[in-house]
């Protein structure tokens, strides 16, 4: 198939599917990554990608905690955060973010962790809740049982 023909095929895609073509493109030619859902130019490092991509992560975390972060926090202002790191960290000489782990074990321990651990809070929060219910119950049988019983009349 010659250029031109592809090109015209081209024409027919949905606009979405050929972003996500495009991206797929870029990602595979090397020239830019995928963090997030969003396309992050390849600059010859990896570490602000991996950053904005762990940002992501947690970002993905806090809103089942705080469903407000993901509005906030996108994957363009977690790229933004980790390139403006990146900047930072090469003027002041930063290096904490080489020293964490901060590929696939984090990636793994906030999969697994953070589950059990809202798994966990919501148990907490339904034995509370079970208490309260039972010690509202038992207040409510000792009032109506201490109440004078009328008959008619």
């Amino acid at each position: 198939m010659s250029q031109a023909e592809t090109i015209d095929q081209a024409a027919n895609v949905p606009p979405e599917i050929a972003a996500i073509a495009a991206s797929m493109d870029a990602e595979l030619s090397g020239q830019a990554s995928a963090v997030g859902g969003q396309l992050v130019a390849d600059t010859g490092t990896n570490e602000a990608a991996e950053i904005a991509a762990m940002l992501c992560l947690a970002v993905k975390c806090g809103g089942y905690v705080e469903p407000a972060v993901p509005r906030y926090y996108t994957p363009e202002a977690c790229n933004d955060i980790a390139g403006a790191y990146i900047e930072c960290a090469e003027k002041y000489g930063w290096t904490w973010h080489k020293s964490l782990a901060t590929g696939p074990e984090i990636k793994l321990a906030a999969a697994v962790g953070l589950p059990a651990f809202l798994i966990w809070q919501e148990r907490q929060e339904a034995a509370k809740a079970a208490a309260e219910q039972a010690a509202h119950e038992a207040r409510e049988r000792a009032r109506a049982a201490s109440e004078p019983v009328t008959h008619g009349g």
